[in-house]
């Protein structure tokens, strides 16, 4: 399915983008890709920045990889907290309580992007 995204302040519009990818019998959201992309694109010019300094570049990729965890978790704290009626009174597993299948997988990618 397409949709469109418009900034009309900034006189950008982009047409047909997809909501997700799909590999296999799970798809991967956009949104997703983009942020592991900006974390990348963020974390190489660190350790460009930290090579022209003469700083470890090992450094960087060890501070990304503890920060990217802290994020996951806090993302799921954040995400039990504001739906805790999904929570409350239920005794029993649901799909839910772990949030949606593609949100974790897609951190699981992330992480993943920062490790390899």
């Amino acid at each position: 399915m397409d949709y469109n995204i418009n900034f009309p302040h900034l006189h950008i519009y982009l047409q047909h983008v997809i909501k997700s990818i799909s590999i296999g019998s799970f798809g991967i959201a956009m949104y997703g890709i983009i942020i592991a992309c900006g974390m990348l694109a963020g974390l190489g010019v660190a350790c460009y920045v930290a090579k022209k300094s003469g700083q470890n570049p090992d450094t960087y990729f060890d501070l990304a990889l503890v920060a990217i965890i802290c994020s996951v978790i806090g993302a799921r704290i954040y995400y039990v907290v504001f739906r805790w009626d999904l929570y409350i009174d239920s005794t029993e597993y649901s799909p839910q309580m772990l949030g949606d299948r593609r949100k974790n997988i897609l951190c699981g990618i992330q992480v993943g992007f920062v490790q390899g």
